[in-house]
């Protein structure tokens, strides 16, 4: 059992913050490298990180807002990851407006770490001990006492999350690698609904809940990435004809 009690105390910055700011370094330096890669301008990638780290905020912000019925204000609200996934397509949306050359590019760089965004900031609430699992006293068990939040033996659900996403940011750059694109697309998007729609039943705010807004969305997202697969291969069994 690990106890993260008074030990808060002798962070100078909260761990909270600190992984919150590298799941947007790392990932976006990922994205940076996956565009530069493909002779995208500087300036453009700058402007797309620029764009799209603050639809993530935004979004996040808003998700929050919405899901507390508006009682939160915009500026005390928490960030959701959820909302900050909404937000990031939003933002690629956009700016495929304003730049139209190799959009499916910008999807794809973005899309390959979102699950290494949500691996990253899922430590930094392990470590605090916001949106914690259910009570539980068996292995790796934790037990938050500090001036965020005090529980009993809880499930190290956050943990298990950054574990479990990390994998799926390595399925999807394998992917990626392997120049099965237009597949990774809608495999990493379908992981990501699969594995946060089943273990959002390990949180503790979900005890009693048949259904969350968050496995609401997560289902949402399975069907849109269903759709977009099935379209693909639609049009694969097309070229394929053609070629025959």
């Amino acid at each position: 059992m690990v106890i993260w009690g008074d030990c808060m105390k002798d962070f100078v910055i909260s761990p909270y913050a600190v992984f919150l700011v590298l799941s947007f370094v790392v990932p976006f330096g990922v994205v940076g490298k996956l565009l530069k890669k493909a002779d995208i301008e500087r300036n453009i990638i700058f402007y797309s990180l620029f764009l799209n780290a603050f639809s993530i905020v935004y979004g996040a912000k808003l998700y929050t807002m919405i899901h507390s019925g508006f009682r939160e204000s915009f500026f005390t609200a928490g960030i959701s990851s959820l909302g900050g996934v909404i937000g990031l397509l939003i933002g690629i949306a956009i700016f495929n407006q304003i730049y139209r050359k190799q959009s499916f590019t910008f999807w794809l760089s973005y899309i390959v770490v979102l699950p290494l965004m949500y691996s990253i900031s899922k430590l930094g609430c392990f470590f605090v001990g916001c949106c914690h699992g259910i009570a539980y006293d068996g292995p790796f068990a934790v037990c938050y006492d500090n001036q965020v939040v005090k529980t009993e033996m809880v499930f190290p659900i956050q943990l298990l999350e950054s574990v479990v996403f990390f994998v799926v940011f390595c399925v999807g750059i394998s992917l990626y690698v392997q120049r099965k694109q237009k597949v990774m697309i809608s495999v990493v998007i379908m992981l990501c609904a699969i594995c946060k729609f089943g273990l959002e039943y390990l949180r503790q705010e979900h005890v009693g809940v048949v259904l969350s807004m968050n496995q609401m969305v997560c289902i949402i997202f399975f069907i849109v990435a269903m759709i977009y697969n099935l379209k693909m291969y639609s049009l694969r069994c097309k070229a394929c004809a053609v070629t025959d």
